[in-house]
C-alpha cells in the first residue's frame, strides 16, 4: 500500500524504487518467495524455517546493498556499512520471534479453521 501511495504522489524518477532503497524494495519480493517457500515447505521444522527467513533476508541485503552502492554512487563496502549492518540485529530478532510464534500460529489458526494445512 505504501508503494502504491508513493506511485501516485511523487513523480515516477522521485518513487522509492528508484532511489537509493530501491533495491531493498525489490529485495522484498524475493525475500517472500524464499522465506515463503521455506515455511510453506518446511512448516514443521522450525530451524528450516528459520534457515528460510535469514536466506530471504540476506537475498534483500543483497539487492538493497547493490542498488544503494550504484544509486548514491558508493563501494559495496560502504553501502553494506551502511544499508546492512546497522539492521542485522533487529532483523535476527524479528526472524527469531517469527520463527517461535509462527508455528503456535499457525497451530492455533488450524484448530480454529481459520487455515488449511
Amino acid at each position: 500500500m505504501y508503494l502504491i501511495i508513493k506511485l501516485v504522489f511523487k513523480s515516477l524518477k522521485q518513487t522509492l524504487l528508484f532511489g537509493p532503497t530501491g533495491g531493498y524494495i525489490i529485495g522484498f519480493f524475493f525475500m517472500a518467495l524464499i522465506a515463503g517457500f521455506f515455511i510453506d515447505t518446511f512448516f514443521d521444522k522450525w530451524y528450516l524455517c528459520f534457515v528460510g527467513m535469514v536466506l530471504g533476508t540476506a537475498i534483500c541485503y543483497v539487492f538493497g546493498s547493490m542498488w544503494l552502492s550504484y544509486q548514491a554512487h558508493i563501494s559495496a563496502h560502504a553501502a553494506f556499512s551502511a544499508g546492512v549492518i546497522p539492521f542485522i540485529p533487529a532483523d535476527l530478532a524479528k526472524i527469531i520471534i517469527a520463527t517461535l510464534a509462527g508455528s503456535k500460529i499457525r497451530e492455533r489458526l488450524i484448530k480454529v479453521n481459520l487455515f488449511q494445512a
